[in-house]
């Protein structure tokens, strides 16, 4: 990186300094794994040394590790505009949407509609389903008719759809879709609705107690670095 835009960039975004990754270069986050900053990289030393001293797996480490997973629960509440009784801390974003997935009360013939631009995880886990419980998975297109994603979305419920799946960020197209007005047009139907936010949480400002989503399964590791 030339010096003049290596000054420039460190005095828009000071915070750069803290994230080893971009000390001697550009590191393109594609939303595949984010850089962390230093503070991050030594909070999880400074966990692994104390859960060490107490004694792994002993009473101490585990309400130590109780205590920070609340304090945790509350600040990315707040974060995100969510009350913290309404976080489920887990492994990853496919544990996330695998919860409602498998846990939802299917019978034979209901309805899955999910976009063609969902991930492959979410294409796969839904073709189990539908083998697993005689289940029809049907696909509107938000890569042929990107303009007006609740139109396309309208056209495809159907009176059995019993669960509509959506990306807040496409993973691969980056096309923010208009997130409230399509559950909210879900909703006017009585379906619920589960979203893959892997490429959102982190990548804009998200109040999701407004946005009304049923299920908002996110990751930490990408956007939130």
């Amino acid at each position: 990186m030339n010096s003049q835009l290596d000054r420039h960039i460190d005095q828009q975004t000071p915070h750069r300094r803290q994230i080893p990754a971009l000390r001697d270069k550009i590191y393109g986050n594609y939303g595949g794994q984010g850089p962390m900053p230093q503070p991050a990289l030594e909070t999880i030393a400074q966990a692994h040394q104390h859960l060490q001293s107490a004694g792994p797996f002993s009473s101490a480490a585990n309400q130590w590790l109780q205590d920070e997973s609340q304090l945790l629960r509350q600040r990315m509440a707040t974060a995100l505009g969510a009350s913290p009784e309404s976080l489920t801390l887990t492994e990853d974003v496919t544990v996330g949407c695998n919860i409602p997935l498998w846990g939802l009360p299917w019978q034979a013939g209901d309805r899955i509609l999910l976009s063609d631009c969902e991930h492959p995880g979410i294409f796969a886990a839904a073709r189990e389903l539908s083998r697993r419980y005689d289940l029809a998975v049907d696909v509107f297109s938000l890569l042929r008719s990107p303009d007006d994603p609740a139109a396309s979305l309208a056209q495809a419920l159907q009176p059995r759809t019993r669960l509509v799946i959506l990306s807040h960020i496409l993973w691969n197209t980056g096309q923010l879709l208009p997130l409230k007005a399509m559950v909210y047009l879900c909703h006017s139907q009585s379906v619920p609705v589960l979203i893959d936010a892997a490429q959102s949480v982190g990548m804009l400002p998200l109040t999701l107690d407004q946005l009304g989503a049923d299920f908002y399964a996110f990751t930490g590791h990408k956007w939130w670095c």
